[in-house]
């Protein structure tokens, strides 16, 4: 099998990066996308045109250890269009890639709401002095702790929420078989 071919080329080629690279360059993922690009490489033209791009970054992973930052970004770039490819036409997703979506439109959420319940629920709040008041520590303005408060009421658990939805969807993707 040709993945097969390919991890033994990553693992002959990693042998010298310390655990830190191998994390930082994503190396376990260059092993699943050849697994990827094994699988669909059958049905898909553009993925068997792939093989020799996926066989040519595997060869040049020993090069990372003391390569310059160009040589680096290079390989950055390349691993980026295949997973594009992946995601795009097979629908392969990114693993925790709709917690950290969910989780940051919670966020976004969560302030739209403090926001609009601070200026509801604290009627001395303005535009003008919404800054202050926000960063207010020392308990100058007396409607800072309010205003902290409502802030804390809608940014939590929004970003919450966000996260939870994230995490499910994608238990989904992992259960369908369709995580990168």
């Amino acid at each position: 099998m040709w993945s097969t071919q390919i991890k033994r080329t990553i693992k002959t080629q990693t042998e010298e990066l310390f655990r830190k690279d191998y994390v930082f360059y994503k190396i376990d993922r260059l092993e699943r996308i050849s697994e990827r690009i094994d699988t669909f490489s059958d049905t898909c033209e553009h993925c068997k045109g792939l093989k020799p791009e996926v066989e040519s970054i595997a060869a040049g992973i020993s090069e990372l250890k003391n390569g310059s930052t160009h040589h680096r970004a290079e390989y950055e770039r390349r691993n980026e269009e295949i997973v594009k490819h992946l995601r795009k036409v097979h629908g392969l997703e990114q693993a925790i890639y709709n917690t950290s979506l969910y989780t940051l439109l919670g966020m976004i959420a969560g302030l739209a709401v403090s926001f609009a319940l601070s200026f509801i629920l604290v009627p001395e709040l303005t535009w003008d002095n919404i800054i202050q008041i926000l960063l207010d520590t020392k308990g100058s303005y007396p409607a800072s702790g309010t205003v902290h408060s409502v802030f804390l009421l809608g940014f939590v658990p929004l970003s919450i929420v966000g996260r939870i939805v994230g995490v499910r969807k994608d238990a989904i993707i992992r259960k369908s078989g369709r995580l990168l």
